[in-house]
């Protein structure tokens, strides 16, 4: 079988997760990969992905884009949030069922890779529930901010099918350290959800002060990754880096390596 090794030793935020999966595509299946996205029935969504250098190290970056805007942009466009995002109409929201509905209704996905996408779905609604004393049926999420959400684990769950069956494994997890600012406020870093999430995880903070790891990416890790540690000994076929998002004083990135365990 396949091995897939993610090093997350500069954390898991959900666009350079994804960022890096489709780094290893060939040209061809980028193509594929990014059609099969928006041919998805997500309203509004579209890709954006382009070959980055940073520092002299090559990648690629990925985002999500609901009505042409990214996360970030539409946060700068309408105030600060989370990353479950803040709306001006707070009372939009999903839950669950909501959610569920979304992604059962996707066209030219697997009933597989279905499963996948409520399978990190389930991991943050378990956290959500537990930081906000409720159950994970109770859980919301504010409505311009998950479809960004939604389409991403979506991504990332086709750009995982594509490459075929595998065991995942994965480095220690970078949280990053200091404060966030989101809709309640200023919070420290790990944000609560996240630390839910990454509780049995082996995690560490590193010196970087950021949010490098997010609940979002925190539960696309946690659900496909068998085991974590140092990068088994493997004979590489593919390798992939993805950039993320954030401006740092080092390289922000995910790099990933798929072959045959030795």
């Amino acid at each position: 079988m396949k091995t897939l090794y993610m090093d997350l030793e500069m954390g898991a935020e959900k666009e350079k997760l994804c960022a890096a999966l489709f780094d290893m595509l060939s040209e061809a299946e980028k193509k594929t990969a990014v059609e099969t996205i928006e041919k998805a029935g997500l309203e509004g969504i579209s890709v954006r992905t382009r070959s980055a250098e940073k520092d002299g190290i090559e990648g690629s970056e990925f985002a999500v884009l609901v009505d042409g805007m990214t996360e970030s942009e539409h946060k700068h466009a309408h105030g600060s949030g989370h990353e479950h995002g803040h709306h001006d109409h707070v009372h939009e929201h999903r839950g669950m069922d909501e959610i569920r509905e979304i992604v059962n209704g996707m066209t030219g996905i697997s009933n597989d890779v279905k499963t996948d996408i409520m399978g990190v779905y389930d991991i943050i609604a378990a956290a959500e529930a537990e930081v906000h004393g409720s159950t994970p049926g109770e859980v919301h999420f504010h409505e311009v901010g998950e479809m960004y959400a939604v389409a991403t684990v979506a991504s990332y769950c086709i750009l995982m099918d594509m490459l075929g069956d595998k065991q995942v494994f994965a480095s220690h997890v970078r949280t990053g350290k200091g404060m966030i600012e989101c809709a309640h406020g200023l919070l420290p870093v790990p944000a609560p959800a996240t630390a839910a999430i990454i509780r049995d995880m082996p995690v560490f903070e590193g010196d970087v002060e950021a949010e490098l790891t997010t609940p979002t990416g925190a539960a696309m890790v946690k659900y496909y990754v068998k085991d974590f540690g140092d990068r088994p000994s493997m004979q590489i076929e593919r390798t992939g880096r993805g950039f993320g998002i954030k401006e740092l004083t080092v390289v922000d990135s995910v790099c990933a390596y798929l072959g045959e365990m030795l």
